[in-house]
């Protein structure tokens, strides 16, 4: 592994928009501190709706998934030991904005007072992220606990090490970058037995997989992208 976190804290929160997003991106904070994982989309929506992507997993009802991948977080964080809080929010496809006060106030009283605070960097431009991340720059007095983690599978969608200018423009890095900074970049490459919890984890959101693994057919290949983690952080203040 490499990075220069310091792994004698032995707490930290990730703040993920959905629930899978914490395993992609972080597994090496669940893996490495005690983490409570903040999901600001843990909400269902009003019964007799389904989104494009809940169809694509395989559901003719946005609830029934819902409740599914609240169990498949818990499954999934059991094998790190990480604490679940779900926030109360729907998906994008069923609401029109996203509500940056209420969910920050939210965030605020869900996470740790102490330890670093995981947040996406926004990789992917999905509205949940960028609101996420949105939401907690809000927040006062967290500045130097911030962690910008890399967006995963958006992330690597065109490999780890593409120039920018060769990813899709919403998979870009450096707009993300460019609003935060200035930042500097961390990367993590798991070892064998911490890429296994991985995958196990990430495996457990079953319903996730079906919609991402046909985008992504490598997502679970212990040869794929998800050795490598990378993580941004701000320079400290004085």
């Amino acid at each position: 592994m490499r990075g220069d976190e310091d792994w004698s804290v032995e707490v930290a929160t990730v703040v993920a928009p959905h629930f899978d997003d914490a395993v992609l991106s972080v597994a090496q904070v669940l893996l490495r501190t005690r983490a409570t994982i903040v999901t600001v989309c843990g909400g269902a929506p009003a019964p007799g709706v389904v989104s494009e992507w809940d169809l694509a997993c395989g559901y003719t009802d946005g609830v029934a998934a819902a409740a599914d991948r609240a169990g498949e977080d818990l499954k999934a964080n059991s094998i790190s030991g990480a604490a679940s809080v779900h926030l109360g929010l729907t998906n994008a496809p069923y609401r029109d904005t996203f509500p940056v006060r209420a969910v920050a106030l939210d965030i605020a009283r869900a996470m740790l007072l102490e330890g670093p605070l995981w947040i996406p960097l926004g990789i992917g431009n999905h509205p949940d992220h960028i609101g996420t991340r949105e939401a907690v720059l809000t927040l006062p007095g967290v500045a130097d606990r911030l962690r910008f983690y890399a967006d995963c599978p958006d992330a690597c969608a065109f490999g780890w090490y593409a120039r920018d200018a060769d990813r899709a423009e919403n998979h870009r890095w450096q707009p993300h970058l460019d609003r935060l900074g200035p930042l500097r970049m961390h990367e993590v490459f798991l070892t064998d037995e911490q890429l296994r919890l991985k995958l196990e984890m990430v495996a457990s959101h079953a319903s996730q997989m079906r919609g991402l693994l046909p985008a992504f057919p490598d997502l679970l290949d212990p040869l794929g992208p998800l050795r490598r983690e990378v993580y941004w952080t701000k320079p400290p203040s004085h």
